[in-house]
This record gives structure tokens, sequence and C-alpha cells, in this order.
């Protein structure tokens, strides 16, 4: 599962744009994170089809990386996604986005970009 990270004109209606090519692709979102940041904008995507969404992304002519997410799923209870970051941060690994990928019963799956992802596969081993 990729993560996109889509820069965008700082102007209404480009959100709508994505989202319009994303549909028009039959690509479902299942996490989406906005930050207007200088000197451009940028929105993360997680959807259930990469191939759907790169080819939305790159029908629609957008400026994008993928990220490899590294899907955690926890009990859904206080302090569990913090035991995460924590063992991340002792490892030196740095998280650059979280999604909440999924809530389902009493579990929560969620997907983290990292700077150094076989780092932080060791560091969350059970």
């Amino acid at each position: 599962m990729k993560e996109f990270r889509i820069k965008l004109m700082d102007r209404p209606g480009e959100l709508n744009r994505v989202t319009n090519s994303l549909a028009g692709h039959q690509a479902n979102v299942k996490a989406l994170a906005a930050v207007v940041a200088n000197p451009q904008p940028v929105i993360g995507v997680v959807g259930d089809d990469d191939v759907k969404v790169r080819a939305a992304l790159d029908e629609g002519g957008y400026e994008y990386e993928e990220n490899d997410l590294i899907l955690v799923s926890l009990p859904d209870q206080p302090g569990q996604l913090a035991a995460v970051t924590r063992k991340l941060a002792d490892a030196l690994v740095n998280i650059e986005s979280v999604y909440l990928i999924s809530k389902a019963g009493t579990d929560v799956q969620f997907g983290l970009t990292v700077d150094n992802a076989q780092k932080a596969r060791h560091a969350l081993k059970p």
C-alpha cells in the first residue's frame, strides 16, 4: 500500500480536481491528509488500489511522489499508538506521516511513512 503525496496549487477547487480524477478512475480513497504549507500545499492520499490512483494522477498531470506505508494494527486502546511511536523514536526512525486506515471492532490500523523502513520494521517486530 502506498501514500501518494501530491503537490497542488494554493487556490479554490484543487482538492476537488484531485478527488474527481480519482473518482473517474474508480480509485477509492481510504485515507487523506492535507497540509497548506509554503511554498506549495500538499495532500497525501492512500487508496485501495495503487494502480488506479497512479493512473488518475498521471492522467491529471499532477506532480507527486509515492511512499511505502508500514501498516500497524493495534488494539483500539489508549497508549497503543504512543507505544509504537516510542519504539520508532528509540530506533531513531523519523515518522513522516501517519494515516488512520481503518477501524473495525476493537482494532485500529494505521499506515505510517518513515525515513528508514527497514529500521522501522525491525523496531516494530514483536
